[in-house]
């Protein structure tokens, strides 16, 4: 990726709105990958240590796509993929473990997951930006309806676990609906 910059910048403006992770050891990386935007995962090394450590990795072959995002789009993704970490870290090591089999193997459970952890990151001052990015992807002529569907039905939480934060935001259920 030529410029990490704005990737930095965001990321560190999302960590900082996480109270929970501010001790925590969360390093941004890039890496060409096949099925990922952005991912958080565990550091290896420090997997079984009473600390563990972690990375949100970025796809570097997904920079045409990434550069079309604002910074607030940025945040909420980074948002998003913070708030995954803020699940690992409530887990023990084993729990983590089954949890990340489970989550490789049962698509029906990584789709629980996704989106249980958007509903986290939007009920815990990402909304904005999460509904800001999605309407740009929706609206990416370049991305296929298809897939538009794929992560629509898959990763947008449901309106009752957001609510709250959507209403405050004078947005009707409608609106969200057609997101």
């Amino acid at each position: 990726m030529n410029n990490t910059e704005p990737f930095q910048r965001a990321f560190e403006a999302a960590k900082r709105r996480y109270e929970k992770l501010q001790n925590t050891d969360i390093e941004l990386a890039f890496s060409n990958g096949l099925f990922f935007t952005m991912r958080a995962t565990v550091t290896s090394s420090l997997f079984f240590k009473n600390k563990r450590a972690y990375a949100i990795i970025v796809n570097a072959k997904k920079q045409p796509f990434l550069s079309r995002l604002s910074h607030e789009d940025l945040v909420g993704w980074f948002g998003h993929e913070l708030a995954h970490i803020v699940e690992y870290e409530s887990m023990a090591n084993m729990q983590l473990v089954a949890f990340i089999l489970r989550y490789v193997f049962n698509l029906k459970f990584r789709f629980i997951v996704e989106r249980r952890v958007n509903a986290y990151a939007v009920n815990n001052g990402f909304a904005r930006e999460l509904f800001g990015v999605w309407k740009k992807f929706l609206a990416m002529e370049s991305i296929g309806g298809r897939y538009k569907n794929y992560i629509i039905r898959h990763y947008k939480p449901d309106w009752e676990s957001i609510r709250e934060v959507a209403k405050e935001m004078d947005m009707t259920k409608e609106e969200y609906e057609h997101l």
